[in-house]
């Protein structure tokens, strides 16, 4: 059986992590409990292992894709002399919201999305 996770601390400490899943019909027969018990969505992807990693490594290229472009799209607003907090209003209540710009510490130091355009600009 695989079963790599997606979701981070925060859904791990509540239950509700996604788990991409794939195992003969037996070994799910002797971990459905478990799997359930451990996740808030569990993927049942195939009958061999190897259809987990496969979706998991499918969703982190997606993830990275959709970071690297935040954090290019809100270095280009900073270079325009945009006010950090004001990209960050119209952006989460607007089409480019997605994952990365709608957490709420997004602009601030430490974020991924600092590190990403390099801590310019952003307090």
């Amino acid at each position: 059986m695989d079963a790599p996770i997606s979701g981070g601390a925060a859904k791990a400490a509540s239950g509700q992590m996604t788990m991409m899943t794939s195992a003969r019909p037996a070994a799910y027969e002797r971990a459905n409990e478990v799997l359930d018990a451990m996740a808030g969505k569990v993927y049942r992807l195939g009958d061999r292992a190897g259809a987990g990693s496969k979706v998991k490594i499918v969703n982190q290229l997606l993830a990275g894709v959709h970071i690297a472009a935040a954090a290019e799209a809100m270095a280009l607003g900073l270079r325009e002399g945009v006010a950090p907090e004001a990209l960050y209003e119209v952006i989460t209540h607007s089409a480019g919201q997605q994952l990365d710009v709608r957490e709420p510490h997004a602009p601030r130091a430490g974020s991924r999305l600092h590190a990403l355009v390099g801590g310019r600009h952003l307090r």
